[in-house]
This record gives structure tokens, sequence and C-alpha cells, in this order.
């Protein structure tokens, strides 16, 4: 039976459905659907002056990077949260991989020597399986050509959910919360510190605040999806 044709009737019986609406797919998509494709509310770089406005709590970074614009009920909410708590590692990968390409195309490839996922706290660790943000990672160094070093730091701290504080609340919530277990490697590099979602920068400012105490030479963000623009 033609190779075609046959997956074709398997989705008679386990239909493909698109993460991002639920909806059934057709031939040749894959994890979404051409009607949320389009309809992805697209983001991609900020400046240095604009870091500093939004990130006022956090160390000078050089640049950042986000893939979508979070709306409350949009796609980039609801493809979080199948990535998040529907174990689908896989999103990850594909939206990091999204955004690398599109920051390869604006020049950035080989401008980035190592890439540190924000690290969970152990306990989180085990109870979802895997860190979303080091999955967006690994999606990021296919198209970057740089490497992902989670083991540089750790979240020594759980710190629950930040949802219902304010900036500074959340700042004060997560400013001790990591460690840099081997500062040497990150001393005279290049970083990218990846995150899934940026709310109000509270946890990836603390996050490079620890790593810009250890002489890299420059640290940018990247994230899949950003609230606070």
């Amino acid at each position: 039976m033609n190779r075609n044709y046959f997956t074709d009737f398997l989705r008679l019986f386990f239909p493909s459905y698109c993460y991002g609406c639920r909806g059934p797919m057709i031939r040749f998509e894959d994890m979404l659907c051409s009607s949320c494709l389009r309809q992805m509310p697209w983001n991609f770089l900020g400046n240095q002056d604009e870091n500093q406005s939004r990130l006022v709590l956090g160390p000078p970074f050089a640049h950042t990077f986000s893939l979508l614009d979070f709306q409350k009920g949009g796609v980039a909410q609801r493809l979080l949260h199948e990535l998040k708590y529907n174990h689908h590692p896989e999103i990850g990968q594909r939206l990091g991989r999204m955004l690398g390409m599109r920051m390869v195309r604006k020049g950035f490839r080989g401008k980035f020597d190592l890439i540190l996922p924000v690290p969970l706290h152990v306990s989180r660790y085990h109870s979802r399986g895997f860190n979303q943000s080091a999955v967006i990672a690994e999606g990021i160094s296919e198209m970057l050509g740089a490497s992902v070093d989670a083991t540089i730091a750790i979240r020594k701290t759980p710190t629950g959910t930040q949802t219902k504080k304010d900036k500074h609340s959340r700042w004060h919530n997560v400013k001790d919360a990591f460690t840099i277990v081997y500062p040497d490697r990150v001393l005279d590099k290049q970083i990218l510190l990846v995150d899934d979602v940026i709310t109000t920068g509270a946890t990836i400012a603390a996050f490079g605040d620890r790593v810009f105490r250890h002489g890299p030479t420059s640290v940018s963000v990247a994230s899949i999806a950003d609230v606070s623009r």
C-alpha cells in the first residue's frame, strides 16, 4: 500500500490533531494546522534600550528574542499548556527550532557560545518529567549550532506559583533561587538564556543576575512567549 494512503487510512481511526486548536489536521500538517499558523502572534526582537525598560530589575541583557506574543486564551497559551501539562516536549523542540531559524535569518548563528535553560527545582522536574526550557533550548541549538548545558545552574529553592504576585514580589521570590554550580564554564562566554514564557521578567532577571556575577562576555535572553510587551 502506498505510504500516503496508509497514513490517511490510519487517520480515519487515529486522527492527528492540532496542538493549537485541537482540530483535525490534514496531510503535510505537523503539530499545528495551517489556520493556527496563520493566527500565530509573531514577535521577535527587542533592542537593548527596550530590554532595560522592561527588565528593570535585571542585568543589562544584550538582546532579547521572543517567538510569540502571549495572549490569554490564544495560540501561544494553548501550546505552552500542551507542552508543560500534557507532556508534549516535542512542541518545545518544534517552537525552539522556529525561534532559532528566525535568529539565524537575523544573523545570530555563531553569536553565542553556550545556551542555558532556566532550571527547574528538582521537585518540579520529577513531577513534570522534563524541563520545558531545556527542550526549547535544544530546538534553538539545532539552528544556532551552540551547545546546551543544563548542568551549569540549579534552582535551589522551589518558588511556587508567581501568577498573583506583582513584579517586585516576584523578584523577591526568585532573586536567590538560583546557583551557578560551574562558574568557570560561563567565564568570557557569550551566553543565551532560555525560558518558556516571560511575564514580568523577574525569573529571567534573577537567573541572569547570577550568571552575570561569573564574568560572561554577554548575556542574552530567548523565550517562546512574552506577556510583558
